[in-house]
């Protein structure tokens, strides 16, 4: 979950103090409006201290995912894509203060499953930094669980799969730069008139050169990543390229996430299986895969044998 938020800029008496983000408290009306209910579980990143209601149900569940308790199990307990996306996020980032800026709510309900919430994204890790190896080798237990998720015989594959999902589509090297481009053309005048405002008390980077630094993340981290989990895994990366149809045909997803433009080259772990869909649009149907035995529209493909991904549409037959 990702807190809303709004940029604005701030008038004292008249005079202009730059952009502020203006979100309500992170521990009240939101989660209240979120949950649709006061009665609730909160609980604060370090050291699972809570902030309303009790910890009690987070304690048990992250003991068993210490014991390598089997995914239909802490499944009742906690979000599992939640806690998966919010690892891939922190990986990727890199942030440095990743086990403080994060809160986990469930509805205090005898089924309510816990949640996670992303905070503070702006302590983000240089583009080559071993964000894996300082994760896993804290002394604690802290979010995300990087070291638990990738111990789990079930949760380490699909965490696995997960980032490679995102690498290759909302986080891949093309779509990345794109958003980045985009962001910094529609708020470029308000982000200078800010820098200029405090430039001489402040010493920043400018909003140039913040976009260029992060341009360089968006290209250089996914390969970083993928090297830091074969390298923990003690896997081999393989290549692959994803294809996509023709847009009126249909779409191909990668663990359930649309591929964004029309094909994306993307180093995956040997072995680790990757889900991929093929979707097809109105008037068109599935006809299979180019280069892959078997009908379905939903595969799981193996890095280790596979080497491109494509799937094949047909006009739909019209049946009286």
């Amino acid at each position: 979950d990702v807190q809303r938020s709004l940029v604005v800029p701030l008038f004292l008496n008249g005079n202009y103090q730059g952009l502020y983000r203006a979100m309500p408290p992170k521990n009240g009306p939101w989660l209240m409006e979120q949950s649709g209910d006061e009665a609730i579980d909160l609980v604060d990143g370090p050291g699972n201290h809570a902030l309303r209601g009790s910890e009690d149900r987070l304690s048990m569940a992250i003991e068993a995912l210490k014991r390598k308790a089997p995914v239909d199990s802490l499944a009742m307990w906690l979000d599992l894509e939640s806690l998966l996306d919010l690892a891939s996020l922190d990986l990727y980032t890199g942030r440095a203060d990743h086990d403080l800026n994060v809160r986990c709510w469930r509805p205090r309900e005898p089924d309510g499953r816990w949640r996670w919430i992303l905070f503070d994204m702006d302590l983000w890790a240089p583009v080559n930094e071993n964000s894996l190896e300082r994760m896993c080798s804290a002394t604690a237990v802290e979010a995300p669980y990087l070291p638990l998720l990738l111990a789990h015989p079930e949760l380490g594959p699909r965490f696995i799969a997960r980032v490679e999902g995102l690498l290759a589509t909302v986080l891949s090297k093309a779509h990345a730069s794109q958003l980045l481009d985009s962001l910094y053309d529609t708020h470029r005048t308000a982000m200078e008139r800010d820098h200029e405002r405090w430039a001489q008390v402040l010493e920043r980077p400018s909003p140039r050169s913040s976009l260029e630094e992060l341009h360089a993340h968006v290209q250089g981290r996914p390969g970083t990543l993928m090297m830091q989990l074969a390298e923990h895994t003690r896997r081999s990366l393989r290549t692959i390229r994803f294809e996509s149809p023709y847009p009126e045909q249909g779409q191909l997803f990668i663990e359930d996430l649309p591929l964004i433009g029309a094909t994306v080259t993307q180093q995956l772990l040997a072995g680790i299986p990757v889900r991929v869909s093929a979707v097809a649009h109105p008037d068109w149907e599935f006809a299979g895969w180019e280069g892959l035995k078997g009908g379905s529209p939903v595969r799981w493909i193996d890095p280790s044998t596979v080497r491109s991904v494509k799937p094949l549409f047909r006009k739909a037959v019209i049946r009286p």
